[in-house]
């Protein structure tokens, strides 16, 4: 009974840490305050115009979150980091192939915004370095 318990934690703790059977998953996050927008304005810049304060308020937050989650956003990094190779997704294989590739990268993404308002970029990848470029 003993020997049957032992075996099996040492078998699954193999399974768990054998990169091979479960590779390891990183995890890349980038926060960050949106600038409030009177900050490029002319009267600003040349100080005509008092500015309270250099960060954006919630309007900016829910703005910089919905261009976050948005199509054209999510298509730009699936090209730009070639995640049909990384996700191994075939698009003459794969009859829906855009919808897969979406769906594999929404699992891995994720935008919030955090309870001081600032924006948090979450995304999870097997390659470290991949996943650091795509949070930033």
């Amino acid at each position: 009974m003993v020997f049957g318990v032992c075996l099996t934690v040492v078998v699954g703790s193999w399974i768990i840490t054998n990169e091979k059977i479960l590779p390891p998953v990183f995890k890349s996050v980038s926060i960050f305050y949106p600038n409030n927008p009177l900050t490029g304005e002319q009267q600003s810049i040349f100080g005509e115009k008092e500015i309270k304060t250099l960060f954006g308020g919630d309007a900016d937050v829910d703005r910089l979150i919905s261009i976050g989650n948005s199509g054209k956003l999510i298509w730009s990094i699936i090209k730009k980091f070639n995640l049909y190779n990384h996700y191994n997704i075939d698009s003459i294989k794969t009859p829906d192939y855009k919808m897969a590739i979406t769906d594999e990268f929404m699992d891995n993404f994720e935008i919030l915004k955090t309870k001081l308002g600032s924006i948090s970029v979450t995304v999870f990848d097997t390659d470290k370095f991949l996943a650091a470029d795509m949070a930033n």
